[in-house]
């Protein structure tokens, strides 16, 4: 087993009658090199050996380290920085999905979203894709008032008929639901700022607005320009987050759905306990995940400064963990890992860095897939098989695998 140590793990230096007592260990240097003569403080120092150390963690023989680098893509780089948002794992074909959410390509990746093959046209700006479990193609729901598309891998994109009669779909989010055999979504109408919810096999659409809770159904704060996650759980269900834009007049929400062999049902579960009202009052949620070996539900909530860790073991009970300064990439389980990215700032241009955590309370740097790359905005995660997760960032992909 490789040689590892961890290094300056507390948040802040212990109290004490120090200036530096209760102040945080690390800082990140406003300089590219040290200057003969000119000696780093210990912050600095701590935040250098911090990130060196993490770097080699190993927990048993599972390495966090094993990430592609960042890779173009192609003829899917259009130069929009949302190129690659909708992306998905088709389970049954064991391949990538990706819907372009600005160029229009509708495409599949083989080797962990490095290669991605164009495979067709897609009629408008796409707002979720979700796999077929048959493994016949996806299910492709798109933005303004363009239909729903079922669209095959050989190519052939066809109409359903439909977008639920909403006015403009801003966002929202499309998963396949291998129970069933269908594929869910739930979408955003930002003129009357409502969900609408639809199932689909193929290109027959069924509505299922009429079974979701008041909260979610009527006018709502569901404001447009929001963040929408979702996540698979233990049973045959899904959490989707919607989070608010604007922390500080916009609630956060959150919506199980359920299968009981027959029919889908839609819960609001945004007040189940105070934590959780607190959490979606005053936070946006960028990140939804179900972390099978520790048997958690992980959402990552985004006050307008810094990002926090919560977890719970049945949607009820929820307790804060991890706090990191700045907003996040998404979340996601890659098997006894929550993974995650976290945003920094070096002389003014914006960073990403991968940060992964087993017991959810430390979060350890791993390799960085993203460099010295500037990113303009956050990258956005998809969830892989179980150890797997890959993040669209601009015109460009990032995969990491573990073991």
């Amino acid at each position: 087993m490789m040689a590892y140590f961890r290094w300056s793990l507390t948040q802040n230096y212990p109290a004490g009658a120090n200036p530096w007592n209760g102040t945080a260990t690390k800082v990140l240097p406003g300089y590219t090199f040290f200057t003969p003569g000119v000696a780093p403080s210990a912050q600095e120092f701590d935040y250098a050996f911090n990130a060196f150390g993490e770097t080699d963690v190993l927990l048993g023989s599972i390495s966090v380290n094993q990430w592609t680098p960042i890779q173009p893509v192609g003829t899917m780089s259009s130069g929009s920085s949302t190129t690659l948002d909708m992306m998905a794992w088709d389970p049954n074909n064991t391949f990538w999905v990706s819907a372009s959410h600005s160029s229009g390509e509708y495409s599949v990746s083989m080797d962990d979203g490095v290669i991605w093959v164009d495979i067709g046209v897609l009629p408008g700006q796409a707002a979720g894709i979700g796999p077929m479990p048959n493994g016949t193609g996806s299910i492709i729901s798109f933005a303004g008032t363009v239909n729903i598309q079922f669209a095959d891998y050989q190519g052939t994109v066809t109409d359903t008929g439909t977008h639920l009669g909403i006015s403009n779909v801003d966002g929202g989010v499309t998963f396949g639901h291998p129970a069933s055999g269908k594929v869910v979504g739930i979408l955003d109408d930002s003129v009357n700022e409502n969900a609408h919810a639809f199932s689909a096999v193929g290109a027959t659409v069924t509505d299922l607005t009429a079974s979701l809770p008041t909260q979610w159904a009527t006018a709502t704060n569901l404001s447009h320009t929001s963040y929408w996650t979702s996540a698979p759980g233990p049973a045959n269900d899904q959490l989707v987050a919607f989070g608010a834009t604007t922390v500080s007049t916009d609630h956060s929400s959150l919506l199980h759905v359920t299968w009981n062999g027959s029919a889908f049902s839609f819960a609001n579960i945004s007040a189940s306990n105070a934590n959780l009202t607190h959490i979606l009052s005053h936070t946006a949620i960028l990140g939804v995940a179900y972390n099978a070996s520790a048997n958690l539900w992980g959402l990552m909530a985004f006050d307008g400064t810094n990002s926090q860790l919560w977890t719970s073991p049945d949607l009820t009970t929820w307790t804060g963990m991890a706090t990191a300064g700045g907003a996040v990439g998404g979340l996601a389980a890659v098997g006894p890992y929550w993974v995650t990215t976290i945003s920094y700032t070096i002389s003014g241009a914006p960073r990403w860095r991968a940060f992964a955590s087993t017991d959810g309370t430390n979060f350890f740097g791993v390799n960085n897939p993203f460099g010295s790359t500037i990113l303009a905005t956050r990258p956005k995660m998809a969830q892989g098989p179980g150890n797997v997760a890959v993040w669209g960032v601009g015109g460009s992909m990032v995969s990491r695998r573990q073991g």
